[in-house]
């Protein structure tokens, strides 16, 4: 599995070296135009995962690469779990980096303020506990990400990217569709967002639902890698 991470990682090194670059000016763009370092932590975190997963299941079917990898001294399973490991890899280094780059920008924008006189935007500046807002703004769509991906790679992995594709967002529907009825005015969670928006405005709260998310997410994550692995199984190339 690890030689299949890294050739997923090698295959796509000269793509990451561009959606890095390209975030990060959408990092800053978005983080001056909506006047929050927040938004572009948000933005940033989830843009390189999200490219680098059509990207990659793309290559899959470029030459029949795909083919060609089966006649290798490997189960399908371990390309299956491969997959996802990579994808893991790409996910945690898109949330170190847009963190750092985060703080890194609060602080240039608090020293360019202080030092130089520099009028910077009020959502830029360094206040209060900033790094923990902006920790918990890349930290929750990463989490989207890992949900999304749990739910699309089997199908991917399952019936090709170009037909999996086409069933990903009747799936999304179907559960957006599911968690309104849940948590909208009559739903059997009917008043339980302002319950939980109450509940995060309380201390370390966040915290705590950054780091149950993440640990949900994940279980969710490998649960499908299990699924993924016999669907491919089964598939015929």
């Amino acid at each position: 599995m690890k030689t299949l991470v890294i050739s997923d990682l090698v295959t796509m090194r000269s793509a990451l070296a561009q959606m890095a670059g390209i975030c990060l000016l959408v990092y800053v763009f978005i983080s001056f135009a909506t006047q929050s370092i927040v938004a572009g932590a948000a933005a940033v975190a989830v843009m390189v995962p999200f490219m680098y997963f059509f990207t990659v299941s793309a290559y899959d079917e470029t030459h029949n690469w795909e083919l060609f990898r089966l006649t290798l001294p490997m189960t399908r399973r371990q390309v299956v779990f491969g997959r996802y490991a990579s994808l893991l890899v790409v996910i945690a280094a898109s949330l170190a980096v847009s963190f750092a780059f985060g703080v890194l920008l609060a602080l240039a924008a608090g020293a360019l303020a202080g030092s130089l006189g520099v009028v910077v935007p009020e959502g830029l500046l360094p206040q209060g506990d900033f790094v923990p807002v902006i920790f918990g703004a890349a930290v929750m769509p990463v989490v989207i990400m890992l949900v999304a991906c749990a739910l699309a790679l089997p199908l991917v992995l399952r019936y090709g990217v170009t037909k999996g594709t086409r069933l990903v967002p009747v799936a999304v529907v179907l559960i957006m569709a599911f968690a309104i009825y849940l948590v909208g005015d009559g739903g059997l969670g009917a008043g339980a967002l302002e319950g939980l928006e109450a509940w995060l405005a309380q201390g370390s709260n966040l915290a705590v639902a950054c780091g149950l998310s993440v640990a949900a997410s994940l279980v969710l994550y490998g649960a499908s890698a299990c699924v993924a692995a016999r669907l491919y199984e089964r598939r015929e190339l």
